[in-house]
């Protein structure tokens, strides 16, 4: 039966001389038992009661004391229950004096299991003002009100949720040196350069601004502890902001003033850049916003800079840039850096190509044939992918989506004569860098029109087979195919290959520019079962044990019922194949090395089997 103990703290001055009846049972349960039980004075703090709070000194670090609730009580009299932290009782109360400057910083962790929440209050016993309270991950609290200079902050110390009821922590009271800018009315100019220069900072100490100064951001699980900037908008309405800390953090920039402003942006965890395109808010005085990624007390160390990129004329479906459709591919080079995203009433997001933003946009006319092809390739990192669109923007139609493909040739000679719309950006990442792009009118049209798949006989042995069938309009060459960007071969079979996704191409041998692609093509593996039965005795018949191993992923069912009742020896693990042959209804097992098969002689069924 476990040990279990009961606590009853009484004060002396409330209880003293009283007499307290205990009454002892065994819950849900009728048999009586034995039990041991103890009645002792214990040493409880003189601070278990509000008008005793014990005085903490403010320093300017944080000098750690110790201290426990052993025997402590609650008095309802004294406040009213704290709203957080599950709150059951055992409190012990402190107090400090807010330093002249109204920046005062509390700091307390539970030791040995002990889980503390505190709750902080200004005004006085019976008649208190609730500032905070923090529990579970929280240890720390800042303020920053030149209104408090002087006075006392009450500081309610117990455990979450009564369990366990008493322990040790630790607390100390300092006054941090917050800077002045923890005030949207205190933000600090940085410059806007034409490149990115870092600027250090920290924002120990600093507090959340109220909604009705700026609305809380809409990312990085704001708290508070935020410090704020202004910058100045570049005449191009081209800005950007890079972020860089020691642990994770958000920013937001406003547009308006304190008290009256719209958020712009927001970036969070590791995005760590905006980048705005915005004509309308040129010379404009802007607010950027620094803070701790959920944290309402956890100082980080950053760094931010403002500058002005060269933002591609392109970024926008408006500004799309017309190219011309020449006969070859000539890669041009272009850029989606500093490139930001059209709302969604101008273009819906792709369908494919993990799309986040920053794209670039591009124009042309469908030629007269119906047939346009679309070259793209990497620069570096980028992985550029792209859409395409007929209509306008505003009213589109997404004509198609390639996700890691490096071309594509739209066949569609009812939209001949129209404009057609590019979009280019980078998979997965609201930022980009250079890519190389081509439009082109091909003379001929390959298409892959499917792919026979023989699949593998184990995930690790290559021996899967493909057969490419393509078909090629005004080809003046052969076919030749590749795989996986391999050499290219006249021959559309491709033996010895692994399990696993594969790129296939196909292209004109005399006009290599004509080609198509096709990404992925899926090679699966049979496996049918997972053991072998051995014969013991080389009898070519199953040595009988009495032991059932059953083979459930064979897919002949009558099969796997007549292998299921085999009294067998144990299995045997191994990566050879093996021969099975059931030609009635007593199974038996003839092991053949190095080449085993599987052979279920009713049905003719022949299967590999692995492992």
């Amino acid at each position: 039966m476990p040990h279990r103990r009961w606590f009853i703290y009484t004060q002396q001055f409330t209880h003293s001389r009283t007499s307290f009846y205990i009454r002892v049972f065994r819950a849900l349960n009728f048999q009586t038992g034995n039990f041991n039980i103890c009645a002792w004075e214990p040493a409880t703090p003189s601070n278990d009661s509000c008008i005793q709070a014990q005085t903490l000194s403010v320093g300017s670090s944080c000098n750690v004391d110790t201290f426990a609730n052993y025997g402590c009580t609650s008095n309802p009299a004294e406040a009213s229950n704290p709203t957080c932290g599950a709150y059951a009782g055992y409190d012990i109360w402190f107090k400090a004096q807010v330093p002249a400057s109204g920046k005062l910083r509390f700091e307390s962790v539970g030791l040995n299991g002990f889980i503390n929440s505190l709750e902080f209050l200004t005004g006085s016993c019976g008649s208190f003002t609730k500032l905070k309270c923090i529990t579970l991950n929280e240890d720390a609290y800042n303020i920053h009100n030149p209104a408090l200079a002087g006075q006392w902050i009450y500081v309610r110390v117990y455990s979450y949720g009564g369990s366990p009821a008493t322990g040790r922590f630790t607390l100390c009271a300092w006054e941090p040196n917050t800077p002045a800018n923890d005030f949207c009315a205190n933000a600090i100019p940085i410059p806007v350069g034409t490149t990115c220069t870092m600027i250090n900072s920290n924002n120990e100490g600093c507090t959340p601004e109220p909604t009705s100064i700026s609305p809380n951001p809409s990312c990085g699980a704001y708290q508070g502890t935020d410090q704020w900037y202004t910058l100045q908008m570049p005449a191009s309405g081209h800005l950007r902001l890079e972020r860089q800390s020691s642990y994770y953090s958000g920013m937001t920039l406003y547009s308006g003033t304190c008290g009256a402003m719209t958020e712009l942006a927001c970036a969070s965890l590791t995005l760590n850049f905006i980048n705005i395109n915005n004509q309308n808010l040129a010379n404009q005085t802007l607010y950027l916003r620094i803070y701790t990624y959920g944290s309402s007390s956890e100082a980080i160390n950053y760094s931010i800079c403002a500058w002005e990129p060269n933002t591609p004329s392109n970024d926008s479906c408006s500004n799309a840039q017309l190219l011309n459709v020449p006969v070859l591919c000539n890669y041009d080079t272009f850029t989606t850096q500093g490139a930001t995203r059209d709302p969604l009433s101008t273009a819906a997001n792709p369908t494919c190509g993990g799309f986040t933003g920053a794209d670039v946009w591009f124009k042309c006319t469908m030629p007269m044939s119906g047939l346009l092809g679309i070259g793209v390739q990497n620069i570096g990192l980028m992985q550029p992918q792209f859409a395409l669109y007929s209509g306008s923007c505003g009213s589109f139609t997404q004509l198609n989506c390639s996700q890691f493909q490096s071309g594509y040739i739209l066949n569609n000679v009812a939209l001949a004569g129209q404009l057609i719309y590019l979009r280019v950006w980078d998979y997965g990442v609201p930022d980009g860098e250079d890519f190389t792009l081509c439009l082109y009118e091909p003379n001929c049209l390959v298409t892959i029109d499917s792919i026979q798949i023989t699949p593998s006989s184990c995930s690790s042995t290559p021996d899967a087979g493909l057969t490419v069938h393509a078909t090629c309009y005004y080809c003046t060459g052969s076919l030749q195919y590749a795989l996986d960007n391999g050499a290219y071969q006249s021959s559309p079979v491709f033996n010895g290959v692994n399990s696993g996704f594969h790129s296939v191409k196909v292209r004109d041998q005399l006009n290599t520019s004509c080609q198509a692609q096709l990404y992925p093509v899926n090679v699966t593996t049979s496996l049918f079962a997972n053991y072998y039965y051995p014969d013991a005795d080389q009898d070519g018949y199953g040595t009988f044990t009495g032991v059932y191993i059953p083979v459930t992923r064979h897919p002949d069912t009558s099969l796997r019922r007549e292998i299921a009742m085999m009294p067998i020896q144990p299995y045997i693990r191994a990566s050879q194949k093996f021969l099975v042959t059931a030609p009635t209804k007593t199974a038996m097992a003839i092991l053949t090395i190095p080449l085993l098969k599987l052979h279920w002689n009713q049905n003719a069924i022949r299967s590999q089997i692995i492992r």
